[in-house]
């Protein structure tokens, strides 16, 4: 997960649901 908030951090421009959909991505994996 720290991985993917430094990703998210350095990628601002993505939408809260980008982000959610990314963070749900990650805990499936």
């Amino acid at each position: 997960l720290h991985i993917v908030s430094k990703f998210l951090f350095e990628n601002e421009t993505m939408t809260c649901n980008e982000l959610e959909d990314l963070i749900r991505k990650e805990a499936a994996n």
